[in-house]
Formats: structure tokens, C-alpha cells, sequence
């Protein structure tokens, strides 16, 4: 495995062309994580925000995104077209996803307390209090950076039903931790870019509006790029998936 190289620039352009090159397979699904997107961002951005709401449309989000993303890992790594609303999974693939989400914000948490004693332990005390701390966080998470570049593909394997699905992205990913990260970069990015305007020259609804479907456009580049990234590096044996119980 430690052969394969992942080609960044190619990997990046594939991911935004297959959603460019799609438009029919992806405007039922894209519309329905459009819709959790900005029910979302409505219900955080209301000056008195119910607690209820925000609590009822984040958890929609996460089960909309999440189907949503374990049906474009499938279609793109498995050839498994199915289109409309068939196109969400809601199936036994989902829940070996969620359980994976779940494990890996467990995991980002506990490292994110072992990164912050780390710190407090290694940093002197006069930078931690002085105007290099924004420098010394950057020291302290780029392990942490890494670390989720080498564990990122588990989504993917996840999705296909595979079995200790980060341990699976630790093997394929080796030698290609930097490669991930940069093509993470190119598909996160732009994005984002586009994104932070639209919330501060739009107007109320239209900015909540324009956000989700960058957003939602969004996701879908950076999932495709998941999706491609582990065809890339995984053997065929931990690509074909496996059958649901």
C-alpha cells in the first residue's frame, strides 16, 4: 500500500467535476440537504433562538447529511447508482456510518484534551500568556491535523459496511497523509471563501439562504473527493464493500 501515491491536483478536479457533471442525480438529494442546511442556520441565527429548535434541526441536519454522504461514498466508489430520493441511505450503512461519526468525535475530543495538556505542559507559561498563544494552539492541533488526514478515509470504509474502518484508513493512508491534506484543502477551501461574503453582504434570509447552498455544494465536492481518495488508495478487497446484515 505504502506504494500508491494519491495524485492531489487530479483527485481535486475530479471532485468538483463529478458534481458539475451531474446535476440530474444530485438535484433531488441537494435539495433535501439544502433544506436541512438552512433550516439549520434559520434556527441558530434567530436573535432569541429556541433551544428546542436548534437541538430539532441540528440532529435533522446530521441524519440528512449523513444519508446523504453514505449515498454519493457508494455511488462514486461502488458504481450503486440510485437516484432521487432513494439516492439517501437509511439503511444499514447509515447507522455503521453514524456509529463511525460517533467514535471519531469521542476520539477528536479526547485528543483535543491530551493536545491541551500537552501544551500547558511543553509551551512556557509567558508564551501561553502573551500574544503567541494563537501560535502555540497552531503548534499544539497541527499533530491533531494530521492525524484526522490519516484517519479520514475510515468515513469511506465506513460507509461501504467495512470493520474497523479507521484502522483500514491508518493502513491505505500511509505515505499519504501530506497528499490528503492538501487535497482536503483544495476541496474545503474555495467553498468557504465563497461562503464568508454572502454572509456579510447579504441581507437576513438571502445570506441564510446563499450560505446553505454553498454549503450544500460544499458537501458534496468534499465528500466526492472522499470517495475518490479511497478508490485511489484502497485495494479492491476493502472496496466492494460489504453486504449488509
Amino acid at each position: 500500500m505504502s506504494g500508491l501515491q494519491l495524485p492531489v491536483w487530479e483527485t481535486a478536479k475530479q471532485s468538483y467535476g463529478f458534481v458539475r457533471h451531474h446535476p440530474r442525480l444530485l438535484a433531488v438529494p441537494m435539495a433535501l440537504l439544502f433544506m436541512a442546511e438552512f433550516l439549520q442556520e434559520a434556527a441558530s441565527d434567530q436573535l432569541r433562538p429556541d433551544a428546542w429548535m436548534r437541538i430539532a434541526s441540528t440532529i435533522l441536519l446530521l441524519l440528512v447529511d449523513s444519508a446523504f454522504t453514505v449515498g454519493l461514498l457508494r455511488t462514486i466508489i461502488l458504481d450503486e447508482v440510485l437516484s432521487g430520493f432513494r439516492f439517501l441511505r437509511w439503511d444499514f450503512y447509515l447507522w455503521r456510518y453514524l456509529k463511525t461519526v460517533l467514535i471519531a468525535t469521542i476520539l477528536i475530543m479526547l485528543a483535543g484534551v491530551a493536545a491541551l495538556f500537552a501544551a500547558g505542559a511543553l509551551i512556557p507559561d509567558e508564551m501561553l500568556h502573551s500574544g503567541m498563544a494563537a501560535i502555540a494552539a497552531a503548534i499544539a492541533a497541527f499533530p491533531l491535523v494530521y492525524l484526522a488526514a490519516r484517519l479520514v478515509l475510515g468515513f469511506s470504509a465506513a460507509a461501504l459496511g467495512q470493520d474497523r474502518a479507521f484502522r483500514l484508513s491508518w493502513r491505505i493512508t500511509r505515505s499519504n497523509g501530506w497528499r490528503l491534506l492538501a487535497v482536503f484543502f483544495l476541496a474545503a477551501v474555495p467553498p468557504s471563501l465563497i461562503s464568508l461574503p454572502i454572509r456579510f453582504l447579504l441581507p437576513g434570509l438571502f445570506s441564510t439562504a446563499g450560505s446553505s447552498a454553498v454549503e450544500t455544494v460544499g458537501t458534496a465536492i468534499f465528500t466526492a473527493t472522499l470517495a475518490l481518495s479511497y478508490r485511489t488508495l484502497a485495494p479492491a478487497s476493502d472496496s466492494s464493500g460489504a453486504e449488509a446484515p
